[in-house]
């Protein structure tokens, strides 16, 4: 009596990363490998989102930071099993804050402050724009007033954040003063 013995052939799951460090709010795609005829493929993480568990390939993203395990199991067509784990790491926004020191009058100087990150790009009235971290405006008018809005960058990550500034008008006011003297005619 002949009995045939199918063995599989032993094989390593590998798992390739487009990117192993996101932001909060990106993705990044994962895949699997090997990338052959009958294979299936199970993809878990320990948190987040992976759109296509049982893709070759597979988008993760999360909705807060941290490191995340991507685990992948394939299965090959003999059954023989292979696993792979990957990290992830979800980065945070940069943690940055903008302000300024209005609200202002007219002639004031207006200050724009921003931190948390490493640049720094203002956009705002009239065209306005700079690079500096923190801007400086003497002689504020009102065509200084309105929304500034700063992009603040931490490696890659990016946060946009708005400043509403206020400068209020000059008033002027016309004051009168109307003495009238009276004689008091001593009456004794």
């Amino acid at each position: 009596r002949t009995q045939t013995i199918t063995v599989g052939e032993e094989f390593d799951a590998a798992i390739g990363v487009e990117e192993p460090e996101i932001c909060l709010g990106d993705q990044t795609t994962l895949t699997a490998m090997p990338n052959e005829s009958g294979y299936t493929y199970a993809w878990s993480s320990n948190g987040g989102v992976l759109d296509n568990a049982s893709g070759q390939s597979t988008n993760f993203s999360a909705t807060a930071f941290g490191d995340y395990t991507i685990t992948l199991t394939v299965t090959s067509p003999l059954g023989c099993v292979s696993s792979a784990e990957v990290i992830i790491r979800v980065k945070n926004l940069a943690n940055g804050n903008a302000f300024s020191n209005g609200p202002l009058c007219e002639g004031e100087t207006l200050r724009l402050r921003a931190f948390g990150g490493s640049t720094y790009n203002w956009s705002g009235p009239n065209g306005f724009t700079s690079t500096n971290q923190n801007i400086t405006i003497p002689n504020a008018t009102s065509i200084n007033a309105g929304e500034y809005r700063v992009t603040i960058t931490d490696g890659n990550c990016e946060e946009v954040l708005s400043v509403i500034v206020t400068v209020n008008q000059e008033t002027t006011m016309d004051i009168t003063v109307y003495t009238e003297l009276y004689e008091v005619n001593n009456l004794s």
